[in-house]
This record gives C-alpha cells, sequence and structure tokens, in this order.
C-alpha cells in the first residue's frame, strides 16, 4: 500500500500520473494519491465540451480544458482545490465499496469540528451544499475513485467557468449535474490552508493503514507519465475530438442581420450546417456551408476558413456566428 504526493500543478500531467498508476502497478492493491491543479477545467470521458463550458470564458482566461479517463461531469480545479485519488484492486466478487473509500475524507472534516455527510450520489455535502464530488473508472477487478474537494476555490470563476450557453445543444452526451456548492474553509473554526488541509487528510490516511509508505517517482515513471501526457492529454483528439455528436442552434443578430444557423458536430467538427440569412445571396451561402464543412470547432480555425472566403459581411467578427 503505497501514497503519492504529486509535486506538479499541471492538470495534463496530474491526469497522465494517475492512469499511469491505475494501469501500471496493479501490483499495488492500494494507492492515495494527493495533487493539485493550476486553474483548469477537468471533463467526464464522455461528456460533450460544447455543452459543459462557457467555451468565451475559458478562452479568455487561457484555462486548459482535459478530459480524464472517469465519467462523471465537469469540475473547475485551481490551486485551492485538492484532488484525492485513490486506487484499489477487488479481491472476490464483493462490489467496491464506494462510500468506505471516502472514510479518510469524512474523517478529517470530523477532525476538524465539521459536520459533513455522503449524499446517494457519494458526494461530501456540508449543510447541504456540495464541497466534493467524486468520479469512478475500471478495469476488470481494479478501480480509481478521485474526488474534487472545493477548500478555497474561487467559486465565481467556477460558476463563470462552467455556465451553459444559451445556444440549443441536444446530444446524449452525459451532462452535469449541477449542484449548490461551498468551500470546505467556511465551515471550519481555524485558519487552515489547503497545505494543512492535505497534510491533515495524510495522517487520517496513515491512521487508517498504518502500513502505508510513501513512493517516489523514479526517473523511469516520470520519463512514461511525460510520454502519455503527450501522446494523450496535450492533444486536441484527446481532449476536444472525443466529444460525442451533438445538434446546436444558433441565433444571431448583428445590427439588421440575423442568422439562423443549424450544425452537426461530430467529433468536434463541423459535420454539416446550414445557414439561414438574408445578408448573402444563396451561391454565398452555400459556399460558406461548404467550406465549413469538416472543420474543427473552434474559433482559430473557423476564423482561418471564412477569412479565405473574404466574405463582404455586415458585422465585425464572422467567427461570433458559430463560437463565442
Amino acid at each position: 500500500m503505497i501514497y503519492i504526493l504529486s509535486d506538479s500543478y499541471q492538470p495534463e500531467y496530474n491526469v497522465a500520473l494517475e492512469e499511469y498508476f491505475f494501469r501500471k502497478f496493479r501490483s499495488e492493491d492500494k494507492i492515495f494519491i494527493l495533487w493539485r491543479n493550476l486553474a483548469s477545467i477537468i471533463v467526464g470521458k464522455h461528456q460533450n465540451i460544447i455543452e459543459e463550458l462557457n467555451y468565451k470564458y475559458v478562452r479568455e482566461h487561457s484555462l486548459p480544458v482535459v478530459r480524464r479517463i472517469s465519467g462523471g461531469g465537469t469540475v473547475y480545479h485551481d490551486l485551492n482545490n485538492l484532488n484525492y485519488t485513490v486506487i484499489v484492486n477487488r479481491d472476490g466478487a464483493e462490489a467496491f465499496d464506494l462510500r468506505l473509500l471516502s472514510q479518510p475524507l469524512l474523517n478529517t472534516l470530523q477532525s476538524l469540528g465539521v459536520k459533513a455527510e455522503l449524499s446517494e450520489r457519494n458526494d461530501i455535502l456540508i449543510a447541504g451544499k456540495k464541497v466534493c464530488g467524486n468520479a469512478q473508472a475500471y478495469i476488470r477487478d481494479r478501480m480509481m475513485q478521485h474526488a474534487c474537494l472545493l477548500f478555497n476555490a474561487d467559486l465565481e470563476a467556477l460558476s463563470l467557468a462552467l455556465k451553459r450557453n444559451d445556444d440549443l445543444v441536444s446530444s446524449r452526451a452525459k451532462q452535469s449535474v449541477r449542484s449548490e456548492v461551498d468551500n470546505i474553509s467556511n465551515y471550519l473554526g481555524q485558519n487552515l490552508c489547503v497545505e494543512q488541509f492535505s497534510d491533515i487528510i495524510l495522517s487520517n490516511i496513515k491512521e487508517l493503514y498504518p502500513d502505508i509508505r510513501e513512493y517516489k517517482l523514479t526517473g523511469e515513471d516520470n520519463y512514461n507519465i511525460e510520454q502519455l501526457k503527450a501522446e494523450k492529454y496535450d492533444t486536441w483528439e484527446w481532449n476536444y475530438a472525443n466529444s460525442p455528436l451533438c445538434h446546436i442552434t444558433r441565433t444571431k443578430k448583428f445590427a439588421n442581420s440575423k442568422f439562423v444557423i443549424d450544425m452537426d458536430i461530430n467529433a468536434y467538427r463541423i459535420d454539416n450546417v446550414k445557414i439561414k440569412t438574408e445578408s448573402l445571396d444563396s451561391a454565398n451561402v452555400q459556399l460558406l456551408e461548404s467550406s465549413l464543412r469538416g472543420c474543427r470547432y473552434c474559433r482559430e480555425d473557423i476564423t482561418k476558413v471564412l477569412n479565405n472566403l473574404g466574405l463582404a459581411m455586415p458585422i465585425n467578427s464572422l467567427s461570433d456566428l458559430f463560437i463565442d
């Protein structure tokens, strides 16, 4: 039984670290990992990014968007969140006990005088507000559960980054369950920083599992994690193109012009698009539609396509028609 303290704040590195130990260290029957990320958006494996975040806010604040291998909903991370991962093997046919895996977190809150409880979804609640959500990934008789604890996070940034847009979007993707959230620090009777809170959690883990030992990453471990990061978590193909098929309807008004755009987005590319407007003749509408098919659904690529067409339009930014 081992625990790992990640010294990296890069979200792409930390999700790669999780997967590396999940897949490669099968001889360890229980692994705990504590880690923090710089401000970033972490989405579930089966989610559609278009439906989950405020793209304009995320772009303007240069927030990395990283897809993890577990299910569950989209979460906002920053350095005042603490992420807690437990990887376990299953003996025999017994089911994984998700509530038991949260016990070190509940013990920590109890030791600090905070009354917390597990919801039916195994989220941790304080005074009815969510302070910790979790998600799982499975490989045969092995499970990884990770939790994001809101210790003293920027809740305004969280709310703005995860605010859904006003477009009509439909898909079969798993959507996040929006809950009222709060910070753990608001319920403490003492001043603690997130590092001290992490130390207390680790002490409770050691108390529950006296034989646990710290594992220090080797050069080989770091090489393998960095390689996985580069090949998977740094790529547009993993983070964005894995978004399921969806349909978007956008209505935009610019001065006296109105555009109604219907798009099928498949693998985060414009698979089909229909445009209705009186600002362009039918030939230019067809040219615009055909030029956009196959284009990645991102501002940079759409802007490049539109600029190459050189259409005279009564608006400042053509790309605003398609993406915020």
